[in-house]
Formats: C-alpha cells, structure tokens, sequence
C-alpha cells in the first residue's frame, strides 16, 4: 500500500505571500500533483501547522483544495493551529476528548494520528488524557504493525532551535512505545526538512513544508531562516516487510530531459 506524506503549510488568512512564497498555491499544486500521478494511495497526510495562524479565513482555504483531493486527506494540529477555529470550519472532522486525533486501519495496518499542539508554546506536548487515549488504542491494535504520526518530533535532531521546541514528554513517550514491538514507524513535521534516524529502535521521517524550508547551515547558530530549497512530500510505499520512502519534488516535475548516450 501507499500514503503520501505533506506537512506545514501555513495557509494564510488573506492572500499575502509568506517568506515570499505562495502558500495557496504551492499546497494546490502539491495536491494536484498527486491528483494525477499517484492515483493508487491509500490516503495523504498533512502533520500539522496547516496554517499561520489558525485564523477560520485559513481553514476556508485549506478546506477547499482538500475539496479537490480525489484521496482522503487525514489532518493533524501544529503549533501555529488553532483547534476551535479548525472544527468550525472541518465540522464532521473526528474530535475524540477535545483533541484532533483518531485511529485508522488500511490493508490490516494501523494509523495512529496524535495531537501535539500546546497553547501558547512553539513546542509539542499531550495531556495525561491524550496519554491514556494512546496506550488504549496501541493495545487494541497491538497485532498490527503500527504507524504513527505527530507535528513535532520527540528526539533532538541536531538543529539547536528546533530542538528547543520538540514533543516535551519525549521519555514518557518514549516508555510507552517500548512495550510495543509492532511499531515501524514514526513520521513528523515542524521541521520543514527532511530529517531520518531511528529513535529507540523506531525509523523515523520528517518531510519538507510545502511553503518555505528551514536553512540547516544558519539554523545551527540558534537562527531561523528559510532557503530556496523546493517543496516536497514523501511518498511511502509498504510491501511486506519493506518500507520505501521517495522524496518528491513536485514544483517542476513535468521537466524531465532524456540522457542520450
């Protein structure tokens, strides 16, 4: 099986450009890409800040180029959302215990989507009743290779200022997720990178923005600034006991030249 992995938006209220880019624009074209090359996934998967500022105006717009997704497109909260003004605008969206998280199985996998978002803070972080709703449904799909997905990472990734504002209770989580061997993977955002590694013995992904990028040679220096890098999204194939992640970049993909020899 296939999903698609897109992450960090940042939708604009109005339609002023964001670090010079269009955010409309390019997360239309991401969707449009998969539209007509990648018809056989499962679903798409957007890990959080789907907008700025979590205006309702944001959400507008984020709702229709979902519209014209012809796969679902599962949604996840970022620092830079807002719950309420989500459900207002995604009103049948699943809400389980005022959170934007939900368990789905495709192909007799599970899909664990979590919400990571904390008021006020650029960190991540769940209740002691996020917690519990975990464990609960890790027990239930315990025979299931699992999938797991959250806007912020939960290890250190090298980057001096994202690793100030990661997922808060990465020991807690990181206890929790070793009594289960079913586990394969953990995909993020935030990071507006693309990030690999295994942390306690789980591969992990992190995907590029959609919008802008974080330039890792400044960032080192406790700075953020963006860079030209392009867009992407990962697309993520399944067989069997092999995992294959392709990172796609979407913007110029139709320029492709033929290599004579």
């Amino acid at each position: 099986m296939r999903f698609i992995h897109l992450s960090d938006p940042h939708l604009q209220k109005d339609d002023f450009h964001l670090f010079g880019l269009d955010p409309y624009l390019r997360l239309k074209l991401a969707i449009k890409s998969i539209n007509k090359n990648f018809k056989d996934t499962e679903f798409i998967v957007i890990t959080g800040d789907l907008t700025e500022s979590g205006d309702t105006k944001a959400y507008r717009k984020l709702k229709r180029i979902v519209k014209k997704s012809k796969i679902e497109v599962i949604l996840l909260m970022g620092n830079h959302d807002n719950r309420n003004n989500f459900v207002k605008v995604f009103k049948n969206y699943p809400v389980i215990e005022n959170y934007i998280q939900n368990t789905k199985i495709y192909n007799e996998k599970a899909f664990i989507f979590l919400d990571t978002k904390i008021e006020n803070s650029p960190s991540g972080d769940m209740s002691d009743e996020q917690f519990l709703w975990f464990e609960k449904e890790l027990l239930k799909v315990q025979d299931k290779d699992t999938y797991i997905f959250m806007h912020h990472p939960p290890m250190n990734v090298g980057i001096p200022i994202m690793d100030k504002m990661k997922f808060n209770s990465s020991k807690r989580l990181k206890l929790l997720l070793k009594k289960y061997t079913n586990i394969k993977y953990l995909f993020f955002g935030h990071l507006h990178r693309v990030v690999t590694g295994i942390w306690s013995c789980i591969p992990y992904f992190g995907i590029r923005g959609t919008n802008h990028q974080l330039s890792l040679k400044h960032s080192i220096t406790h700075q953020y600034t963006t860079n030209e890098e392009k867009p992407a999204f990962g697309i993520v194939d399944i067989k069997d006991d092999n995992i294959v992640i392709n990172v796609h970049e979407y913007l110029d993909e139709d320029k492709c030249y033929l290599i004579e020899e």
